[in-house]
């Protein structure tokens, strides 16, 4: 079969909360360069693993709006978009889909099913229709889900989630591959079987990650980088804050409180683009709460060295068991 298809997921377009519509523009943009890629590398169609909106109780006119400009630029290259609904798409009571009235090639809302898309069999399994049974019997090219994999990686952060659907175990005994969205952090656990990723940087969990499509073939999968919308960015070099892209979210961290004064000031008067947060020098966290060590990290890394720096019993994990995440490393 010469057809191929690209995957993606976690669009979660949405107006943001900051005023500014970045996470709206940036959502588009890297939705137009996966669209354009797409068509480019001959792709005859283009699924979306879950969550393609991002606010559960409602969708913005100009969301919706944005989104019909994505269907016709799809349109207009020839690629067919065929998608899942992720938890983001359902309201809170999962009684409304926010896809359903989409122009989409094939869509599936609620109960899992075998569905062709551009010539391949797709398990496609939306949020809480993963059924273990039925898909260990279900024969097809490739499956397609929005689900938790115990153990999987979130964020850039290195914690796995402890709590999921199903086991990376139970899914290496597949033949086809299993690419999934929910998880935004872009991984392979086992051989052959992907969380896809989110399509941009959404928070500063995510900073430095690099985000993707797939490309299947019928019988693997090709990781492209996908890279036109905003990234997360931590420096204290201010020329750094000074270059970086309108889309872009910057923290410039000052020295001192002095400095960060001064520099908080320069911003006012309009001499550091609006995109720049000043932050303080972080100090040490102090040891025993994660919301402390939190508070005082100002990048993943950071945190990722304030954990390393806190043994479990200073960070509580019990307490981070319960909302879900295992420190790396603990029995």
């Amino acid at each position: 079969m010469s057809q191929k298809i690209a995957i993606c997921a976690d669009v979660h377009l949405s107006e943001g909360s900051d005023g500014t519509l970045r996470r709206l523009a940036n959502g588009v943009s890297a939705m137009r360069e996966i669209i354009t890629k797409t068509a480019d590398m001959g792709c005859s169609g283009l699924f979306i693993a879950g969550d393609r909106f991002h606010d559960r109780r409602s969708v913005a006119v100009r969301v919706l709006a944005e989104a019909s400009t994505l269907f016709d630029l799809a349109s207009s290259r020839g690629v067919r978009l065929g998608g899942i609904a992720g938890n983001h798409d359902l309201t809170m009571d999962g009684a409304h889909c926010s896809c359903a009235g989409l122009r989409w090639s094939a869509f599936v809302e609620r109960s899992a099913s075998v569905i062709d898309c551009c010539g391949y069999s797709i398990y496609a399994a939306p949020w809480s229709a993963w059924r273990n049974s039925e898909v260990k019997k279900t024969k097809c090219d490739i499956v397609i889900g929005h689900v938790g994999v115990q153990r999987a990686r979130v964020g850039s952060m290195d914690f796995e989630m402890e709590d999921g659907d199903v086991s990376k175990e139970f899914i290496a005994e597949f033949e086809a591959p299993v690419v999934l969205g929910h998880y935004h952090k872009p991984q392979e656990f086992g051989t052959g079987n992907y969380y896809v990723g989110s399509v941009m940087q959404m928070d500063w969990g995510e900073e430095g990650e690099g985000k993707r499509m797939l490309i299947f073939d019928g019988s693997s999968l090709k990781s492209v980088p996908i890279s036109s919308s905003g990234k997360y960015i931590t420096t204290s070099d201010r020329s750094v804050a000074e270059k970086s892209r309108n889309c872009d979210y910057v923290r410039l961290v000052a020295s001192d409180a002095e400095e960060a004064r001064k520099l908080r000031k320069e911003r006012a008067k309009g001499d550091l683009p609006d995109r720049v947060t000043v932050v303080s020098e972080p100090v040490d966290a102090p040891e025993g709460d994660v919301p402390a060590g939190l508070a005082h990290a100002s990048s993943a890394k950071q945190l990722r060295e304030w954990v390393k720096r806190n043994p479990p019993e200073g960070v509580k994990p019990k307490k981070m068991r319960r909302a879900g995440i295992r420190i790396l490393g603990e029995s």
